[in-house]
């Protein structure tokens, strides 16, 4: 079995290869490794969320909703992250992490979601924001309604508009 010291000494290995890695594989290979013996906090994920590597970010996002239910506060920095995020990689993470989020509590990213500048010919973006927000769509209807002017994807609109129509 491994002493404290003997973790102490791999999670600083760890981190220190993460933070010297020539390249995505092997920072990413790290970061999972840090992430596996429980070396990534809340804290140091919300950190990731910063980092130069788009691949990085995104997978802090993956993290920060691993575990259930996700905590308010996570979804507060995500909806912070969406906000800046400019990266369509990390963007379909955070569009992706709204599925893992109680429907009672993922309003706050969702709207920045809904919102934002999304390429209309990505193959996965468009939908994939659709099926975050669709639920919120169906039992509130006048925040849907609210929501509609500042939607920019044209079928996001449509499809909003719509669930409003078939709404019980």
């Amino acid at each position: 079995a491994a002493t404290g010291g003997d973790m102490t000494a791999v999670r600083n290995g760890l981190q220190a290869a993460f933070a010297q890695a020539p390249d995505e594989p092997r920072r990413l290979r790290a970061l999972w490794a840090q992430n596996a013996i429980g070396a990534l906090d809340e804290n140091a994920l919300f950190g990731l969320l910063t980092h130069a590597d788009e691949s990085v970010r995104g997978w802090a996002v993956r993290l920060l909703v691993e575990k259930t239910p996700v905590a308010p506060g996570v979804v507060t920095k995500l909806a912070e992250q969406a906000k800046a995020e400019t990266s369509p990689r990390v963007r379909l993470a955070l569009t992706s992490a709204l599925q893992r989020i109680p429907e009672a509590d993922r309003r706050p990213l969702a709207e920045v979601l809904a919102s934002a500048e999304i390429d209309p010919a990505d193959p996965m973006l468009p939908l994939m924001t659709w099926y975050g927000i669709e639920p919120l769509a169906a039992t509130d209807f006048d925040r849907a309604a609210a929501l509609i002017p500042t939607v920019k994807l044209p079928m996001l609109r449509e499809f909003l508009a719509r669930r409003m129509v078939a709404a019980d």
